[in-house]
């Protein structure tokens, strides 16, 4: 592998010239580096299509999004948190919480193999400025997009049909906007919606990444790592604005984590070889202190909170480390293939899930817990699989 530690700094304008010199070059470049981009090194690894060349995928990574997916739906259908879960007591109780707390992988996940893939795609020769604008605009565009539609459908049905039916639809939308626009950092880095932070997130940590490496320093990420994740652990739990603009601590800790996890993305992608032994040692350590997290929370009764699952960060890179080195595993397998429409079910999710909840009272509670995070991941894929036939809304979610 190409040693990356020293990058020129005239790479971002020569990638900027290259995407705009359609002319000449240009165009077979945008051709080469489109087709690229759309195999297993994608900027974003949420975004892998479907119809890529099997044999170029990582299956295993495919496998690690359907899971991770999964878990974000079921961390927001929060089975736990109903009726059924609050009677739990002693060791059923530790367990379903360390069920809940190992869903937390998910994100981490996405964010690695972002870094990742972004870090071989450099390391193969491509002008880094050239694929940082390519994910710029791919990101902002989706941000953007999700962002007016949830504006216009927030996930809140019932309180939106009350509203248009009293007021109008108009001025419903109309109020929405006055809320919006009285904490406009917070939409900027959030969005209209609680699950869209993940992309502006997304592109702030790559920036970063970018700017760090183009400037040649990137025996410093490590630290950016370290500081990143310290600030995920420790930061205030509440703070209430900075710039003198009301920001909520979910926006610096979205943030941060993006920013961690991205770099040590980078960070894998320069190593050449990924011992076994350390994989295991990985794994081993974050199961151990999410463990001991627990054992403290469930004796102590004192609730640390999903923020400070220290566990996380070696799990989470202990998983990564596995799937690089078994990337054919599960290959064709379903799980592999729902895994390749991250993207859409993700940004999607939120709009369905509030229409499910309606059929709770149709359902056993025991059953409800287990049916409903199914029942909105199905949803969710089959209006993904619908979306991706036509090719003015496949953009939408690829």
């Amino acid at each position: 592998m190409a040693n990356q530690n020293s990058l020129p700094v005239n790479q971002l304008s020569n990638g900027v010239t290259q995407a705009r010199d359609s002319k000449n070059t240009g165009l077979a470049v945008s051709k080469t580096y489109s087709a690229e981009m759309q195999d297993q090194l994608r900027i974003d690894s949420m975004t892998q299509s479907g119809s890529e060349d099997k044999k170029k995928r990582f299956s295993s990574i495919d496998t690690l999004k359907f899971f991770a997916n999964f878990s974000i739906i079921f961390s927001h259908t929060q089975p736990y948190f109903t009726d059924l879960f609050k009677i739990l007591t002693g060791t059923s109780l530790f367990l379903a919480y360390m069920v809940y707390d190992i869903c937390r992988l998910a994100l981490p996940v996405f964010f690695l193999s972002s870094g990742y893939f972004f870090a071989k795609s450099v390391a193969k020769g491509k002008p880094i400025g050239f694929l940082y604008f390519r994910a710029f605009q791919k990101i902002s565009f989706l941000f953007i997009i999700w962002a007016l539609v949830y504006f216009a459908f927030k996930t809140d049905f019932t309180s939106l049909v009350k509203t248009a039916t009293e007021y109008g639809w108009l001025k419903s939308v109309y109020w929405r906007a006055l809320h919006l626009w009285d904490e406009p950092l917070k939409l900027l880095l959030t969005g209209t919606n609680y699950h869209l932070w993940f992309l502006p997130a997304l592109l702030i940590a790559l920036t970063l990444v970018v700017l760090i490496v183009v400037a040649g320093k990137q025996r410093y990420l490590i630290y950016v790592v370290m500081t990143s994740y310290l600030l995920k652990l420790f930061l205030k739990p509440h703070v209430d604005e900075i710039f003198f603009m009301n920001v909520k601590y979910e926006t610096l800790f979205g943030i941060s984590k993006a920013t961690a996890f991205v770099s040590l993305g980078w960070l894998i992608g320069q190593k050449n070889k990924i011992e076994k032994i350390l994989m295991l040692k990985l794994v081993s350590a974050g199961i151990l202190l999410i463990i001991i997290q627990n054992i403290f929370t469930w004796v102590s009764n004192i609730n640390l909170g999903n923020q400070v699952l220290v566990g996380i960060l070696p799990l989470s890179v202990g998983g990564m480390f596995w799937a690089l080195q078994h990337p054919s595993w599960a290959r064709n397998w379903p799980m592999q293939i729902f895994g390749q429409y991250t993207l859409g079910i993700y940004c999607m999710h939120p709009l369905l899930l509030d229409l499910i909840r309606k059929l709770a009272g149709y359902w056993r509670p025991e059953m409800w817990n287990f049916i409903f995070p199914v029942m909105v991941y199905a949803a969710s894929l089959s209006l993904t699989l619908f979306l991706r036939r036509n090719s003015y809304t496949k953009v939408l979610i690829s």
